[in-house]
């Protein structure tokens, strides 16, 4: 279109400008710059046609992209929701849990029930570890209780001893005065 009536165009304006003769009448002139002018507006509506078809495709694409994003965010906040509530049940609440028997056991109270010995994670491992400290501490409880029963019956005996010597020292002592 552009390049057939520009030729046309152009040697009309120069016949004008030039004080020429035309090389076509005004009739057929009006024809033919009334054909291109239809065939712009003819081209020009084409091109609006394809680029609201091209919108609407984008707007389909953006609807789509803005659908599965959405669900890829709740999606997200579906498995943030999830691990955070494994967290806090799995770990926080037994290290709560364990922390308290520490607590417990550390304060002298041997009778603790250690939570979270079946476990066969890292939290596993450290309730075995305080159950260990926990026998440890029967035991030892145990030997001091054991030494203090044999203290208690060598003082006993000493006392005995020392009474049983004074006595004897007593005896003595009445029969050297005695006699």
């Amino acid at each position: 279109v552009f390049r057939s009536f520009e030729d046309t165009r152009k040697s009309i304006y120069a016949a004008g400008t030039g004080g020429g003769t035309y090389p076509m009448s005004s009739a057929e002139w009006f024809s033919r710059s009334t054909a291109a002018i239809d065939e712009v507006i003819a081209l020009s509506s084409l091109a609006s046609q394809e680029a609201a078809r091209l919108a609407e495709t984008a707007q389909r694409s953006s609807l789509r992209t803005l659908m599965l994003n959405g669900f890829l965010m709740a999606s997200s906040l579906v498995l943030a929701a999830l691990t955070l509530w494994m967290v806090i049940s799995r770990v926080v609440r037994s290290l709560g849990q364990i922390t308290a028997a520490m607590g417990k056991l550390a304060g002298g109270e041997i009778s603790v029930d250690v939570p979270c010995t079946q476990r066969r994670d890292e939290m596993g491992s450290i309730a075995r570890a305080l159950l260990v400290f926990k026998e440890n501490a029967v035991k030892v409880l145990g030997m001091q209780a054991e030494r203090e029963a044999l203290e208690k019956t060598a003082r006993e005996e000493r006392a005995a001893a020392m009474a049983q010597l004074a006595d004897a020292f007593e005896g003595a002592r009445d029969a050297d005065h005695g006699e």
